[in-house]
């Protein structure tokens, strides 16, 4: 298609800096950049810095030991801590 006639249109519109339009506008550009600053402020916080954190488990060696024999017998125990020697006798059966 071929053309055949071109005009180039500009319009420009100017508003007075007081008119209402005009306060609106800058009342609304003005809550756009305050209020993500009184956020910021509010709540002592840009963005979270990490959502996940790790700790250090408090581990002390207790110099204790358990072990089980399984046998066709039932369960046989050696224990090197005090509240295990202290049973009646030195097997008893672990239900799972």
């Amino acid at each position: 298609m071929a053309v055949l006639f071109t005009d180039s249109f500009k319009r420009s519109f100017n508003v007075f800096p007081l008119s209402r339009s005009a306060i609106i506008f800058y009342f609304f550009m003005a809550l756009l950049f305050i209020m993500p600053i009184v956020l910021v402020v509010k709540t002592h916080n840009f963005w979270v810095k990490s959502s996940t954190y790790t700790e250090q488990p408090d581990v002390a060696h207790l110099q204790e030991m358990l072990v089980l024999l399984h046998t066709t017998e039932g369960v046989k125990t050696i224990s090197m801590s005090e509240n295990m020697k202290s049973t009646d006798s030195p097997t008893f059966s672990v239900d799972y």
